[in-house]
């Protein structure tokens, strides 16, 4: 699990805004506890998981690409 930072619900909700069918399964695979791994590689503004399909021993690999702004 990525330490050090942190983020808003609500900033990710924004940033998928227009994908809420993708919220909505990333919440339902958080609450089912599929997610096998998530980091935060803050070098390249990459999220990088992985979560466990609903087909015996199959995950798949997921990787999003943010830019983050910084407020202080």
């Amino acid at each position: 699990m990525a330490t050090g930072m942190s983020f808003s619900v609500a900033w990710l909700a924004e940033f998928f805004a227009e994908e809420s069918k993708l919220i909505a399964r990333g919440e339902n695979a958080y609450k089912l506890n599929r997610v096998d791994e998530f980091r935060l590689d803050h070098s390249s503004g990459l999220m990088i998981g992985r979560v466990k399909s609903s087909l015996k021993d199959k995950s798949y690999n997921v990787e999003v690409r943010v830019a983050f702004v910084f407020v202080a």
